[in-house]
């Protein structure tokens, strides 16, 4: 694993291409990263620009700190603090694109149910395009969504308010 292949003879590379398949048919691998290269990657480029940005980060306030320049120290500290706001920016801007995904798959949802209940009013089948309807419907809110806002308790019981 470690060792050189060229310094290795031929029975032990035989025993560590052994070893190797094993791992790989019973999906035992000794790291993450081989069971998904693309998920490993990224987690590694987030590291690597997190590490990055904190360096930046350090250096403009050890110099800072340092220096006796008290002008430049500060020029220094407002570039880092710069460096850092656009940092949470940037993320900022994934969640609200990783927010918009979900609401894109949403949007999604509701057009291939509208498609259903008109195949469905087509086909004849009203009930059930009615039921589609009523699941489309904005202004009604059903009963897991009234439990999830404690609008609803159980049979029997409501809630003070």
């Amino acid at each position: 694993r470690l060792s050189s292949s060229d310094v290795l003879g031929q029975m032990q590379l035989k025993d560590l291409f052994k070893e190797y398949v094993e791992d790989y048919n019973t999906a035992t691998m000794p790291s993450k990263k081989y069971y998904n290269i693309q998920v490993f990657e990224q987690q590694m480029s987030n590291k690597r620009r997190k590490k990055k940005a904190e360096t930046v980060i350090d250096t403009a306030l050890q110099s800072s700190l340092a220096s006796f320049d008290d002008e430049k120290a500060r020029r220094d500290e407002v570039l880092a603090l710069r460096a850092k706001k656009q940092e949470n920016q940037i993320s900022s801007e994934v969640q609200r694109l990783r927010m918009n995904k979900e609401k894109a798959e949403d949007m999604k949802h509701q057009a291939m149910l509208k498609t259903q209940q008109s195949m469905l009013n087509k086909a004849g089948q009203v009930e059930a395009a009615g039921k589609i309807s009523e699941r489309l419907n904005p202004n009604k809110v059903d009963y897991a969504e009234r439990r999830a806002k404690k609008l609803d308790g159980p049979v029997g019981f409501q809630p003070e308010g």
